[in-house]
């Protein structure tokens, strides 16, 4: 029986396919969006913190001349071969992140409209989270 905060987990889940690999990662949660955005923290910390596994990757993905053998997933070997696959950064930063930033920026507009009086714009409204 999964208990809710499993549901909770598996609802972040998200699968990031590039080429023939997958990474698995969680997404963003709200507050870390928006702490990110606040701390104006890089990508490969952005992926660092959240991809936590993977399917399909060799060691030749991540050393020159490397074998086709498959690798288990080892965190650290993420770490420090990521920054050498920028081809691998836009994909993983765009689940991880941007999807959840525009579905909370979807959020905070669907709250404006509900709000009676208000005038601030979206865009205004959008600011202010980022200085929180």
């Amino acid at each position: 029986m999964s208990t809710l905060a499993d549901r909770i987990r598996e609802q972040r889940r998200v699968e990031i396919k590039i080429d023939d690999i997958t990474l698995y990662a969680s997404r963003a949660t709200d507050a870390q969006a928006i702490g990110y955005v606040q701390n104006a923290t890089p990508d490969l910390d952005v992926i660092s913190k959240h991809v936590d596994g993977w399917l399909g990757v060799k060691e030749k993905d991540f050393i020159e001349y490397g074998s086709d053998e498959l690798i288990e997933f080892d965190h650290e070997v993420f770490i420090l071969g990521i920054g050498d696959r920028v081809d691998w950064i836009k994909p993983c930063i765009e689940k991880i992140f941007l999807e959840p930033w525009e579905r909370l920026q979807q959020k905070i507009i669907t709250e404006k409209k509900s709000m009676p009086g208000t005038t601030m714009s979206s865009s205004e409204k959008t600011s202010k989270v980022r200085k929180k």
